[in-house]
């Protein structure tokens, strides 16, 4: 009796180790579920921010485009107004210097 009493005694012992090893597996797979859904839930946060930091980073490269090139028309736009005002002013020179010179002709033959 006291033999089949340590039997089932041990028999139990078995049976509660077993149980405790089943739940101890099940937690730590649970576990490893649980920081495996945290991990692709971080890396979909950082892939998420990567794109709107390319975002930001293409939006801001099309603004400085843009920037530079409103600001190249404007200067090729000053330099044909500044062409045109030289190009008026030196035909303003050359009819200045022909009235001179026709004035001085007609001084010339007045005198004579």
């Amino acid at each position: 009796a006291a033999a089949r009493e340590a039997e089932a005694r041990a028999a139990r012992e078995r049976a509660d180790a077993e149980r405790a090893a089943f739940e101890a597996r099940r937690i730590a797979e649970a576990e490893a579920r649980e920081a495996e859904k945290r991990e692709l839930e971080a890396k979909r946060i950082a892939d998420a921010e990567a794109r709107e930091a390319e975002a930001a980073a293409a939006k801001e490269r099309a603004e400085t485009e843009r920037h530079e090139l409103e600001a190249r028309r404007i200067a090729e736009a000053e330099a044909r107004e500044a062409e045109a005002a030289a190009a008026r002013e030196r035909a303003d020179a050359d009819r200045r210097e022909r009235e001179a010179a026709a004035a001085e002709a007609r001084v010339t033959a007045e005198r004579e």
